[in-house]
């Protein structure tokens, strides 16, 4: 299972996903694995998904959308719901298109729901959670909560919180988000653990040590396709030297490289992502 947000913005919209089997674990052992939550198919529609991996796969190469062609929102949840109720409802969809105008919809329990300013699909606990933790957030002195910007920081820092919940065990991973920068594309980010404590003498310059695998350091790039409308996110994980491209409308599973460094990921992907 897993956990996909969404919420309409002033200037477009922001989802917010785990990835649940991109993990520290994973990255440390080497069996990097899974697949995207919310796939960019267009630079107007993104679709996501929770529930059964191979059935929304299924569901993805049947709409058929790609990023140099026309689509129909209504065309696309017609194809979702049909593939919802082959595989008896146990697989959602979220659809969030820009055109004609920014909409979100979910299509779950064999219905497709329309006009939402904000939806989910995934576990309803931890959309709960993410919910409190949202409400939760930090806002500064003065600010706006309507402001774009700000509402984008507080989703991000949801997530982040509804992953490092231990009650939310099947929501966990890097989290991804997409945004909407002249279409959907998916957001750079980063993180960086360190593994090992460290004694930092006083009026001295010290290198920082943030400690290799088996010291449980722990840091990932994420690698996002620069061009609006690319489905694609390549994930470096630095301890191990390891990395995946997920492009699902290509491939199924996750194209993997190892022994390679961040700029290698960009090389070897044979495409442009930042």
């Amino acid at each position: 299972m897993t956990l996909v947000e969404a919420k309409l913005l002033e200037d477009g919209m922001r989802i917010e996903s785990d990835s649940l089997t991109i993990d520290a674990h994973a990255a440390r052992t080497g069996n990097l694995y899974g697949a995207l939550k919310a796939v960019v198919l267009h630079p107007g529609l993104c679709v996501a998904y929770a529930g059964r991996v191979a059935a929304a796969q299924h569901a993805l190469d049947a709409v058929g959308v790609r990023p140099d062609t026309p689509f129909s929102v209504e065309e696309v949840e017609r194809t979702l719901l049909q593939h919802h109720l082959s595989a008896l409802k146990e697989t959602d969809f979220l659809v969030a298109s820009l055109t004609p105008l920014p909409s979100l919809s979910v299509v779950r329990d064999g219905t497709v729901v329309r006009g939402l300013t904000s939806a989910y699909v995934g576990l309803p606990s931890a959309h709960a959670a993410f919910e409190r933790a949202f409400a939760m957030a930090d806002i500064p002195q003065g600010a706006d909560v309507t402001d774009d910007s700000l509402l984008a920081a507080r989703m991000d820092s949801a997530i982040r919180a509804v992953i490092e919940d231990p009650d939310e065990s099947l929501v966990d991973g890097v989290p991804l988000s997409v945004t909407v920068e002249g279409g959907f594309l998916y957001a750079t980010r980063g993180e960086m653990r360190a593994g090992a404590s460290q004694s930092i003498p006083s009026h001295q310059w010290t290198t920082l040590r943030f400690g290799g695998a088996a010291e449980g350091g722990f840091a990932y790039v994420v690698c996002p396709a620069v061009e609006p409308g690319v489905g694609a996110v390549g994930v470096h994980f630095h301890q191990g030297n390891l990395g995946a491209l997920f492009y699902p409308t290509v491939s199924g599973e996750p194209i993997k490289f190892s022994s390679v460094t961040l700029h290698g990921i960009v090389i070897k992907a044979g495409m442009k992502i930042q």
